[in-house]
């Protein structure tokens, strides 16, 4: 849960250098843009970032369980 929000929020996470043209999920999400937010870009050598944005304009999309 996070603060102001009730409820457990859930996520997925999907890497940059995967194929994910094709996953049945990351291709339901629209507008496609919002997709973005699922997907953690390579840092370095086998390192990811994934930040999660609970508001705002670059808000993670979150999913109902």
């Amino acid at each position: 849960t996070a603060r102001g929000i009730n409820i457990g929020l859930q996520t997925r996470i999907y890497f940059e250098d995967e194929d994910n043209d094709t996953d049945p999920l990351l291709t339901q999400i629209r507008p496609p843009g919002r997709r973005q937010s699922l997907i953690a870009t390579q840092t370095g050598d086998g390192t990811y970032r994934f930040d999660i944005h609970l508001q705002g304009a670059r808000e993670t999309v979150f999913l109902d369980s």
